[in-house]
């Protein structure tokens, strides 16, 4: 939990103001600015799959005859993109959604779900609603310190994008 959302439980739980900032360290005003805030929000569109984990994008785009180098250039979305799409492994803003959709000739709702997601801004980190779940890794965390037996010797990976020694 971050800072705000500890302030918030104690408020809920009795505590005032003036016990929670002597608690922080911060004033009673600050106290009070911090959890009136609102959080940030972003609105995002995500692939709906079947029961099989197919997207539903790709279904459509093959009823229709499409390769994902067509759809690219029909819907001015690049094939990077769609491909992600297709493996469900990011949101588009509704601009794109909408793009893709047309260009497939039916509604964003029955290819995308929408998702509000917050944006916790102490992290710079978005989590869906009301799951609290990171979806966005930094850098750090793509690359984890693992050595790997290679031969006589060891490597290390996650150094990078290369392997080095110890």
């Amino acid at each position: 939990m971050n800072r705000r959302q500890v302030m918030v439980e104690m408020r809920a739980q009795g505590h005032t103001l003036s016990e929670i900032a002597k608690v922080f360290g911060l004033s009673r005003e600050r106290v009070r600015q911090i959890i009136s805030k609102k959080p940030k929000t972003k609105t995002v569109f995500v692939p709906l799959a079947n029961e099989n984990g197919v997207t539903l994008l790709k279904i459509e785009r093959t009823i229709r005859g499409l390769t994902l180098r067509d759809l690219a250039r029909l819907s001015g979305v690049s094939i990077t993109v769609l491909t992600s799409l297709e493996n469900r492994h990011r949101p588009v803003k509704e601009l794109t959604a909408s793009r893709i959709a047309e260009t497939l000739g039916c509604p964003v709702e029955k290819i995308f779900k929408k998702e509000v997601r917050i944006i916790d801004t102490s992290g710079n980190r978005d989590t869906r609603t009301g799951k609290g779940n990171s979806v966005q890794s930094t850098q750090q965390d793509l690359l984890p310190r693992k050595r790997l037996a290679c031969g006589s010797g060891e490597l290390q990976a996650g150094s990078g994008n290369h392997l080095s020694a110890p």
